[in-house]
């Protein structure tokens, strides 16, 4: 059975840093649905700092850290910002915990491609929710941690049963527009 919504379910290694991202998205999406641009420095204010501790800055003035932990795989805070308010084409819908150690950020695809889940999971990689699993619309993907930083994809089907390693990248496209359009 095909998910209701998109979405990724990720791990809960700490109760707090989970309501630090919880409080952290409540204030993005009310930001994408308002469409109200706020300043970089609103965000720093507004981040803990363990999680900005785990990004670089294209504007240096903006680092409030003389040395940032996540240097060689980091991604820029003024790009995940940019990207989580204005960017990608999705309405955020909720971020939740489904169970002790288990939680899930849901959210609507406005337009396909909507530019892709690698952003969403490096946000909550940084409150320490580490992606296990998501749906992006088409099919549901596994997701494996190959260290601290880095992860790798696993697809399988819409229902989460594995694909077939030979279907083509193009003929999962047509498989997907056919479950599309019915």
């Amino acid at each position: 059975m095909k998910p209701e919504t998109e979405y990724i379910q990720f791990n809960i290694s700490d109760t707090q840093k989970f309501l630090d991202c919880v409080r952290v998205f409540q204030l993005l999406k009310e930001c994408r649905e308002s469409e109200t641009e706020k300043e970089y420095e609103y965000w720093i204010s507004q981040f803990p700092e363990y999680s900005l501790q785990e990004y670089i800055y294209s504007d240096k003035t903006l680092q409030p850290f003389e040395k940032i932990k996540n240097q060689e795989h980091g991604w820029e805070f003024e790009a995940i910002i940019d990207y989580m308010v204005f960017d990608l084409e999705i309405d955020l819908i909720c971020l939740e915990q489904l169970t002790d150690d288990t939680g899930i950020l849901k959210f609507q695809a406005q337009a396909y491609p909507y530019g892709g889940l690698s952003v969403i999971i490096e946000y909550l990689r940084t409150f320490g929710c580490m992606s296990s699993k998501a749906f992006d619309g088409a099919y549901i993907t596994n997701i494996y941690w190959i260290d601290e930083y880095q992860c790798k994809f696993e697809d399988v089907g819409p229902t989460g049963e594995r694909l077939n390693k030979k279907s083509s990248l193009f003929s999962r496209i047509i498989s997907w527009l056919k479950r599309k359009s019915s």
